[in-house]
């Protein structure tokens, strides 16, 4: 929810808002665990763990759900481009 008071905008994050980015950031966790280390080289390690941060960084900055599913779905095509 955005309010704007004495000319200050403020941005109310719900707990429904707030359990949708813990959710997004843990179905990345959970993604990243299925990607065994063994099955990439070292810079391919080193995106993988990239694109997850870059995710839940994005998550974290998302103002509605609907962004917050855009960067879910951002991170999850990133990581499985990953070779």
């Amino acid at each position: 929810m955005i309010s704007l008071i004495d000319g200050t905008i403020y941005c109310y994050i719900t707990r429904a808002d707030q359990v949708k980015k813990a959710d997004a950031k843990a179905d990345l966790d959970a993604l990243r665990a299925a990607k065994v280390n063994d099955n990439y080289d070292e810079a391919g390690v080193n995106a993988l763990d990239q694109a997850v941060t870059n995710g839940k960084n994005a998550i974290s900055s998302a103002g509605t759900a609907e962004a917050v599913a855009t960067a879910l779905q951002n991170a999850k095509d990133t990581i499985d481009a990953v070779k």
